[in-house]
């Protein structure tokens, strides 16, 4: 004959977990008549093996009675120290026994809302970098507009001074006219004072042929309004 001693191997081995836990425990138990026995050392109720009975018919709750009620598969009850457990009661395969996996019912629960929290936290650090690689986005759209923006009143600036130094400094007579079908009067340069012998001021806000008789012209009078209109460039003689 061959004994072992299970307290050497089989309670060790049915008694480890995969991971900590403060609760959990494997039990082994068997039908004796209307008891049911516990067939290995209890984690929360030592020298237990074997010793260990409690009647089914009244402690139906127990997840070792509800094995032998024909309940297979994971429950929610009390265990023999009176707490709610989750349990998991399976079958062991060519022998009358049954094996109950259980852990305490709070610390399932508080796993539970760890990895939640754990996952949440994680999508709420996605989210927020998400919202600042959009803001990052926007602030770099905004400054490449405003750069856009710079340039183009840089550019019409530089245009606008290139154009008073022109008017200012050119030996011809320039004009500058206002509304293409009555062309007002705004300026002209000092060259047209001193050909034309004016003064521009008091003649500011007045069609242009009014102040300069000379000008009122049907063909130039067509050039004005034309050029006025569509812009362009366009060269006569003979006036």
């Amino acid at each position: 004959m061959i004994q072992l001693d299970p307290t050497t191997f089989l309670y060790p081995l049915i008694q480890k977990w995969p991971t900590v836990t403060k609760s959990g425990e494997t039990i082994l138990v068997c039908k004796d008549g209307d008891y049911v026995t516990y067939l290995n050392e209890l984690r929360f109720n030592k020298n237990s093996a074997f010793k260990l009975r409690y009647k089914i018919s009244e402690n139906r709750f127990l997840p070792a009675s509800l094995a032998f009620s024909g309940k297979i598969g994971i429950v929610e009850t009390l265990d023999y120290r009176g707490k709610p457990v989750v349990a998991a009661i399976y079958p062991v395969h060519g022998t009358p026994w049954f094996s109950v996996v259980k852990i305490d019912r709070d610390e399932v629960y508080r796993l539970l809302r760890k990895t939640i929290w754990t996952i949440w936290s994680f999508v709420l650090i996605l989210i927020s970098m998400a919202a600042l690689g959009i803001g990052y986005r926007d602030k770099l759209r905004d400054k490449s507009w405003l750069e856009r923006q710079f340039g183009l009143n840089l550019e019409k600036q530089q245009y606008a001074e290139r154009l008073a130094n022109f008017t200012k400094f050119a030996n011809d007579m320039i004009f500058t006219l206002d509304e293409a079908d009555k062309l007002i009067f705004v300026n002209c340069n000092l060259p047209a004072n001193t050909i034309l012998n004016i003064d521009h001021e008091p003649l500011l806000g007045k069609e242009i042929f009014e102040m300069i008789p000379a000008l009122a012209n049907d063909k130039l009078i067509e050039i004005y309004r034309r050029i006025a209109l569509t812009g362009g460039v366009d060269t006569t003689s003979g006036f």
